[in-house]
């Protein structure tokens, strides 16, 4: 590898360094992995909620509409 890697590497190195290091006298912020996974977890566990709301309230509907039927059958039997 001639020269001019070795100083685009330096150079590189020199910009990823600057936009990595924190001001004086601020803390770096480190990402936490455990973060994401709970934020993952907490996004999933909130979309089975509402997607089971939603079925039970699918059922609740067909079951409600069964029911209708079914006492509308019966009176229109009776009238006969």
């Amino acid at each position: 590898m001639g020269r001019g890697g070795r100083s685009s590497r330096k150079q590189l190195f020199a910009e990823w360094n600057q936009h990595t290091t924190a001001p004086a006298g601020q803390e770096t912020e480190v990402p936490n992995a455990d973060e994401a996974t709970r934020q993952h977890m907490q996004q999933k566990a909130t979309q089975e909620l509402i997607d089971s709301s939603v079925r039970r309230r699918f059922l609740f509907l067909c079951a409600e509409s069964r029911q209708r039927n079914v006492t509308v059958s019966s009176r229109k039997e009776t009238r006969r």
